[in-house]
Order: structure tokens, then sequence, then C-alpha cells
């Protein structure tokens, strides 16, 4: 249930509690409700969009705005961030890297078990197109943005290794809603979209995932590619597949118009 619509104290008991940061997003919410369904969620936003009920709102780059919505919290799906190119110095440096640290630091002081962490091809999106990234790859970023989020996977490296919480690296291809018509024509056209499509389904799917899996690979530190079927893998599916049991539900070939790569 969302923090707010509280369900009967022992189906409460019975699930765990799980954070979703940055719910007032594309993702967010198209996470926010199936989430609910599963586990105690609660929801954080910088924003508050007047729909959230039990949201709460606070600014990464204040070290105690996470404080209150980590308390008794197992989970922490962190999407909050600044999500495209930006000023380096004023925008994506408080958001994507002082607003993590200090996330990071509540987090282990608050107990949290795992933290999920949203990251992306733009970390990786450089190599030849012929290449398929896969989770031994080294960064490779294509913006500035891509590159604050090759750090993050590297901060949760040192914070699974110093404090032992669980840390998985969620690498998110292109999210596109077949239900907009704008996105529908990427979906039809684009050839990004035929090697990296992640679909509303696939979303849902693997990030429930990352909250249900009893461990994340052989020492609590796992990278996964979030994409639904491609025609050709422009991002290893295999370790989502081994690590979380991931199959996509949804396949570019439903709506590709054509299939060059």
């Amino acid at each position: 249930m969302v923090r707010g619509i509280l369900p009967p104290m022992s189906e409460n008991m019975a699930r765990k509690r799980v954070l979703l940061t940055g719910a007032s997003g594309r993702i967010g919410r198209t996470l926010a409700l199936p989430l609910a369904e599963k586990f105690d969620l609660r929801l954080f936003d910088k924003n508050d969009p007047g729909d959230m009920p039990g949201l709460f709102v606070g600014d990464l780059a204040d070290p105690d705005s996470l404080v209150s919505a980590l308390e008794g919290v197992e989970t922490v799906l962190h999407l909050a961030a600044q999500p495209t190119e930006a000023d380096f110095v004023s925008v994506l440096v408080p958001n994507n890297i002082v607003g993590l640290h200090y996330l990071f630091e509540n987090a282990v002081k608050a107990g949290v078990k795992r933290i999920v962490f949203a990251s992306t091809i733009q970390a990786f999106d450089n190599y030849p197109r012929d290449h398929t990234v896969t989770e031994t790859d080294m960064p490779r970023p294509i913006t500035l943005y891509g590159a604050t989020k090759a750090f993050g996977e590297t901060m949760g490296r040192w914070y699974c290794d110093k404090h032992g919480i669980e840390f998985l690296s969620v690498r998110i291809g292109w999210f596109l809603k077949p239900d907009e018509e704008g996105d529908l024509k990427h979906l039809r056209t684009n050839r990004g979209a035929r090697r990296m499509w992640l679909s509303p389904r696939d979303a849902v799917q693997i990030f429930t995932k990352s909250v249900e899996a009893p461990t994340i690979g052989k020492d609590g530190y796992g990278i996964v590619h979030a994409i639904s079927r491609p025609l050709f893998e422009r991002m290893s599916l295999t370790p989502a597949k081994s690590l979380l049991g991931y199959e996509p539900l949804d396949d570019i070939r439903e709506y590709a118009q054509d299939t060059g790569l």
C-alpha cells in the first residue's frame, strides 16, 4: 500500500517496506500502483504533483530530507535524479552525486538492507553500435548525465563493501509507452527503440523482482539491464535473467515497422 492508505495491520506487517524515490517521474508513476499492491510502499519526490497521497516531499541535496522517509525501510528503489543532460556543477552534481551520497549515508544509519539504483544506457552508449554492453564493460558515457550514473554504480560498490548494504544497479534502456503517440512513433520507426526499448510492463517486472530477489549476486552487488525483447541486444539480458529470473513480457517486434539495425 502507498503511505497514507493503510491496510489492515496484519497485512501491512507481512509486506516489505519499500521506498520509491522519484515517484512522480515517468517511470516512478508507472511503478507506484503495481508496487503498492505487493509492498508497504512509501513515495518520495522533490515535487508534490497533488495526486499522490502520503508523498514525502524533499530535496536530495538536503542531507536531512530522507530521514523520516527511510524509517523502517528494507529496500530503496532510487529513481530520483536529474534525468537528462544538464549543467554539471549546478544541476547534475547536487542531484545525482551529492544527493546519492546523502541517500547512502542515511540508508546505512536507518538499517536499509538494499538499494536498487536506476542507472542508464547513457553511461555506456559510446561503445560501437554493434557492441552488446555487458555488466563487466567499463563505463563509456555518451553524456555527463551518463557519467554521473556510472559514478553512482561505483559509489554503490564502495557502500556495499564498506557497510554491507546490498546494491543492484538497474541500467535502463529507453522507456517508452505504446499508449502515448510520440512514444509509439519511436517504437515504430526509431532504430534505438529496436535495440533497447523498455516497456512499462517490463519496468514493473524488473523492479518488482529487484525487491523480491532473496540475494544480490555473490557478494551483495549486482548489475542488470532493463530492456524488453529487442531485435538486437544493445544491453545484455543475461544478468537480469540469471540474477532475477527476468524474462521480457514485451517484444519490439509488436511495433517496429522496420527491422534494420
